[in-house]
């Protein structure tokens, strides 16, 4: 499952990343960066660091334990917004459309996570799924 356009330049290393591990076919559900290949950057993943360059409108790339994921959601459009405080609080404002006439928008809170402790700093960028929620049209 990936969804891939109009990403900046700064994305690109994180996009490149799930590319690979979609190339090579690794059967896991889970999005990160994996030992292999933020060994081959020399640096360790970042979460927080990524989400503070992202500043306009992309097209996310995701990837969910869902495999029908992707089908249920076509076309993901996600912009991050942060908070003046220097602590690590972010939001993803989204719209997603599952047909030419239905568009749904909201905002979700982003929450960060460490999936090895080997890593220094967080690894990974959660951000809860809509489900049987109210949305804006």
């Amino acid at each position: 499952m990936r969804v891939l356009a109009a990403i900046p330049a700064v994305q690109t290393v994180f996009a490149l990343c799930i590319q690979l591990r979609s190339a090579f076919a690794i059967p896991s559900e889970t999005c990160d960066a994996q030992p292999s290949i933020s060994s081959y950057f020399r640096e360790g993943p970042d979460a927080w660091r990524l989400l503070q360059h992202v500043t306009t409108l992309y097209c996310l790339v995701y990837h969910s334990e869902n495999a029908e994921f992707g089908t249920q959601m076509p076309c993901l459009c996600a912009r991050v917004t942060f908070k003046e405080e220097p602590e690590k609080e972010a939001k993803v404002l989204y719209q997603f459309s599952r047909n030419k006439t239905e568009r749904q928008t909201g905002a979700k809170p982003v929450a960060l996570n460490k999936t090895d402790e080997a890593y220094k700093h967080d690894n990974q960028i959660i951000v809860k799924h809509v489900v049987d929620e109210t949305l804006a049209p």
